[in-house]
């Protein structure tokens, strides 16, 4: 069975909320830039990456980073990355 991309997005919810436990992810929209507002500085954004990359069994080349900015961003690629686009 697949995930949905609503699985997906809150799978990646759920690795926030395990990471990083002193911050508080349930409010936080799905479109908010993680960075901008403050909820990850670049060494959270490198254990949350290599922890979406373990759990969704996906490689994110740094090219890519740049781009995944939200929770939203982040659920869109590995949706694209499982139908090989």
């Amino acid at each position: 069975m697949t995930e949905s991309r609503a699985d997906i997005e809150a799978a990646i919810r759920e690795i926030l909320k395990e990471l990083f436990t002193d911050r508080d992810f349930a409010e936080l929209s799905s479109d908010a830039d993680l960075t901008e507002t403050g909820q990850l500085e670049s060494v959270d954004t490198i254990e949350f990456v290599l922890e979406v990359e373990r759990r969704f069994n996906v490689r994110i080349p740094d090219e890519d980073l740049e781009r995944l900015t939200t929770i939203a961003s982040v659920a869109d690629y590995i949706v694209a990355q499982r139908i090989g686009a």
